[in-house]
This record gives C-alpha cells, sequence and structure tokens, in this order.
C-alpha cells in the first residue's frame, strides 16, 4: 500500500495492467479514457480545417473519405442517443460538427476540373 492523496491506494500490476484499488474504480478510469479519446478525435481534424482555410484550397481532400466518415460518425452518434451515452453524444456531436466544417471548406475551396 502507498499513501497517495491522503488515501490508502493498493498499486499492483496484473496481466499487462496498472491496478489502483482505493483511489479511483475502473468504470471512472475507463469514462476519463472514453472523454479524453473523444476530445482527441474531435481535435484531430482541426489541423486540417486550419490548413484547408489558410490556404484556400481543398485540393488533398477527399470527399469520398470524409462522406464515409460522417456516415459512421452519424451511425455513431444514433447509438450514442439510442442508449444515452453523454460521452459518445458529446464527442461524436463535436466530431461531425468539425468534419462538417472541412466538408464545407472542401466544396468553398475545390477547383473546379
Amino acid at each position: 500500500m502507498k499513501k497517495l492523496a491522503s488515501r490508502e491506494v493498493d498499486i499492483s500490476f496484473s496481466g499487462g495492467f496498472l491496478i489502483l484499488r482505493g483511489y479511483m474504480n475502473t468504470a471512472h478510469f475507463f469514462e476519463i479514457l472514453g472523454i479524453a479519446g473523444s476530445l482527441i478525435m474531435c481535435v484531430s481534424v482541426v489541423p486540417q480545417i486550419i490548413k484547408t482555410y489558410r490556404k484556400k484550397n481543398s485540393d488533398g481532400l477527399s470527399i469520398s473519405y470524409l462522406i464515409i466518415l460522417m456516415t459512421g460518425m452519424s451511425m455513431i452518434m444514433l447509438y450514442a442517443l439510442y442508449v444515452k451515452d453523454m460521452i459518445f453524444i458529446f464527442g461524436n456531436g463535436l466530431a461531425l460538427l468539425l468534419t462538417g466544417i472541412l466538408v464545407v471548406l472542401w466544396y468553398r475551396y475545390r477547383s473546379e476540373k
């Protein structure tokens, strides 16, 4: 046992996983992990939005990819709404919004060939 933040914590290693007992339960840990993962996925599109906007050019973007991605995100959003999972609802809602912005930029700056 180690003392962490005035609490007794049992830290062990089992099957390649770090186990913290007494400080944070497994559900709480995975909820934090889900929130962090959702935020990372949402933020991942921001550099592409900035690049496309600054260059006023969307030649490198695949509209097929963006449409397929948004279709998958929409399906996950429907599932998240069905199970009432706020982490998925928030994460997918933000990801859909940002990807939608990228689709609008693609349309606005596409080159007419």
